[in-house]
């Protein structure tokens, strides 16, 4: 699993995480965000789908499970 860690950046500046959280509700509310639909993969193709990731080459997130490859 590939993600950020944003607890340092609150504790340095929580004043700043509230404004952003502020204006990502205020967004969340319009029709301004478009968030990139998740990506299934079969888990045989995880390596791949791991692949994928290293290389930048995806967008969103990919859930691993039982059916056919998607990626």
């Amino acid at each position: 699993m590939i993600g950020i860690d944003w607890g340092a950046w609150i504790g340095r500046d929580p004043e700043g995480n509230r404004a952003m959280l502020d204006d990502l509700f205020a967004l969340a509310g319009t029709d301004a965000l478009h968030p990139a639909e998740p990506t299934a993969a079969a888990l045989s193709s995880a390596g791949g789908v791991l692949r994928d990731l290293l290389d930048r080459r995806v967008v969103g997130r990919v859930v691993l499970g039982a059916g056919p490859a998607t990626t």
